[in-house]
């Protein structure tokens, strides 16, 4: 999987974790390098001398493995997103930072409601970051096939 080499992050939310505590606040973040857009899209990036790659013969063969690789990485993901929103069915909010092409946005998610806010500074095309948020409406779907508390209508699988 992973390996978290930036313990400042890790420290930095724990410190914001504890601001929110004292406001009395139910909010909860999810971890950053967990959900990276370079965790996520990894397979597409890798190079054609990977050793996912070894046994492939053709171009094709290659780009059907990545394809595979791409969504199980994107599974995983969702699933760490899922998880936490049954987890903290109690939070008022959970903070999504997500790091794209060197940019930080934030997600602020409110899975009760059904509805999620992207904050950024820089105004970026939504389609940059569409994949994203397909993995966080995948992960709201699963949240609420697992009883997940939440006010949409069944016909109404996305948060917006």
């Amino acid at each position: 999987m992973h390996t978290y080499l930036i313990s400042c992050d890790i420290f930095f939310y724990r410190m914001m974790q504890r601001q929110v505590d004292k406001a009395g606040r139910m909010v909860a973040f999810l971890d950053p390098l967990a959900i990276v857009e370079k965790w996520h899209k990894g397979p597409m990036l890798w190079n054609d001398d990977h050793d996912e790659f070894k046994n492939c013969k053709s171009r094709k063969k290659i780009n059907k493995v990545q394809k595979q690789e791409h969504r199980k990485i994107i599974m995983i993901v969702a699933m760490y997103i899922s998880h936490q929103f049954q987890e903290w069915q109690d939070r008022d909010v959970i903070w999504a930072p997500y790091n794209f092409r060197n940019h930080w946005i934030v997600f602020m998610i409110k899975p009760k409601h059904g509805r999620m806010l992207v904050l950024d500074s820089a105004d970026f095309d939504p389609n940059t970051y569409k994949e994203f948020e397909d993995i966080l409406n995948m992960s709201y779907r699963h949240y609420v096939l697992k009883g997940g508390e939440h006010p949409l209508p069944p016909d109404r699988d996305k948060m917006w």
